[in-house]
């Protein structure tokens, strides 16, 4: 019996659009699997400790040499793929043009399509969402104690995580400071970004964020024409 052909969703967009949600939101409800950069890479420091001078970056926001990047990938790309999750959403992958590039190579390496979605929103929503989400460090444990993951606030308690009942904090990144400075880096990014997409006859669907995650999500599956399954699929990536 014949797998469904392998895809690749690319979802890129400037800090608090929403990424992180609408990739949650695809692997528990849709089955998608998610590739996270920075989770893979703190597994992948762990098992090959020899390394770890390649994952060293003077970057002021922490990202990783293309060069990195490209192993990382690789790696995930060998690790069980893609039996496991025959849809794979790469959240905020790529960061720039170079690692557009290398993710057309990858996908076909593996016949797999790949589509890029651009998520947007106004900047009066971007900075609401940063100022008032939230991450939880008992629900999302990480070595530099800096989670990621937006968490939900209990009914009861607006500082209490609703799954695990631990404090609630403001993510570092979300300081004014640091997003601007993302926000700007990812708006010189993007035309460059496009134009790699365009030359390399890769899907680009640019979709608003801005409201519910459903909405989002169901714009996300028409655009990139996903045929996706109730049942939730895991792999060793997420």
């Amino acid at each position: 019996m014949s797998r469904p052909p392998v895809r690749l969703i690319a979802v890129i967009g400037p800090p608090a659009v929403g990424k992180s949600t609408l990739s949650r939101h695809l692997q528990d409800t849709a089955g998608a699997g998610v590739f996270r950069l920075r989770e893979f890479a703190e597994t992948y420091r762990q098992a090959h400790p020899a390394q770890a001078a390649a994952f060293a970056t003077t970057d002021p926001l922490g990202w990783l040499p293309d060069t990195a990047v490209a192993v990382l990938f690789g790696a995930a790309l060998s690790d069980a793929f893609p039996e496991l999750c025959p849809v794979m959403v790469l959240e905020n992958l790529p960061g720039n043009a170079a690692q557009l590039d290398l993710l057309r190579d990858r996908a076909a390496a593996i016949g797999a399509r790949l589509d890029l979605v651009v998520l947007t929103a106004p900047d009066r929503v971007l900075a609401d969402r940063a100022q008032t989400r939230r991450v939880c460090a008992s629900c999302e444990p990480d070595p530099r104690g800096d989670p990621h993951q937006p968490a939900h606030a209990a009914d009861d308690d607006p500082q209490r995580c609703r799954r695990c009942g631990g404090r609630l904090a403001a993510r570092r990144s979300d300081t004014p400071e640091l997003f601007q400075a993302r926000l700007g880096r990812f708006r010189a990014s993007l035309p460059a970004i496009r134009t790699a997409a365009l030359a390399a006859h890769v899907p680009c669907h640019f979709l608003d964020s801005t409201g519910d995650i459903t909405t989002t999500a169901v714009a996300v599956q028409a655009a990139c024409r996903l045929t996706l399954h109730p049942t939730p699929l895991r792999s060793a990536w997420s």
